[in-house]
């Protein structure tokens, strides 16, 4: 059967893509050899005026696709530089407290105590193992430490009273690293006493240790935030 030029310009479409069967390609082309209009048709539509669509709507989808990357692109850059502001921000208030805690430590607040009662807070105390426990203590701080001369030989418990009871809450050893033993859980609520075993006579330390640094009021305050 003869091919008519509506039946080939319905084909001539999907022939340039090469979309239509081997017998419709034939037929199409049999008519071609034969029809100048149809062969002038067909140079038409390959020519540059027919591809232009063509080329602005692959060049629409690429500039979508592009503009699409950029604002995922955009967007997280923003979440992360949100993040990043909060890590920063973060960071910041932790050493302002930390510097804070270590201007508290280096600058004890200073409290009235009962007469006869040592102040901790307001200075050490330098006194000796066997008198020791004439002495009522008030501190403002978390601790006390005693520290031994470091000629002093001592094996044995330290005692922290409750100087209002007159009862023992803690039992201290002393660290042979350091020479000291560091009684904590303290309220500036209670006064205390300290006792050494009787017969002990050498010169003793007692204050409230506290640790002027980063790195202890760090400790500080993260003791604090978490507690």
């Amino acid at each position: 059967m003869k091919m008519n030029c509506n039946i080939a310009g319905d084909l001539l479409p999907l022939y340039i893509d090469g979309a239509c069967s081997q017998d419709s390609r034939a037929a199409l082309e049999a008519h071609l050899g034969e029809c100048e209009q149809c062969r002038a048709r067909l140079e038409r539509m390959r020519g540059p005026d027919m591809a232009a669509p063509a080329r602005a709507k692959d060049r629409d989808v690429s500039v979508a696709n592009c503009a699409r990357k950029i604002r995922r692109r955009r967007i997280r850059a923003a979440v992360l530089a949100t993040a990043l502001c909060a890590v920063l921000a973060c960071v910041l208030a932790l050493v302002f407290m930390t510097l804070r805690d270590m201007h508290a430590q280096a600058n004890p607040t200073v409290f009235p105590t009962a007469e006869g009662v040592y102040n901790l807070t307001a200075g050490d105390l330098e006194t000796t193992a066997a008198q020791t426990g004439e002495y009522v203590l008030f501190t403002n701080y978390k601790q006390i430490q005693v520290a031994l001369t470091e000629d002093a030989e001592f094996d044995g418990e330290i005692l922290l009273w409750n100087a209002e009871y007159d009862e023992v809450i803690q039992y201290g050893t002393i660290d042979p690293g350091t020479d000291t033993c560091v009684f904590t859980g303290l309220t500036a609520a209670q006064y205390y006493k300290i006792t050494f075993p009787e017969g002990t006579d050498f010169s003793v330390t007692i204050s409230e240790g506290r640790a002027v640094s980063f790195w202890s009021s760090l400790k500080n305050v993260l003791i604090e935030m978490f507690d």
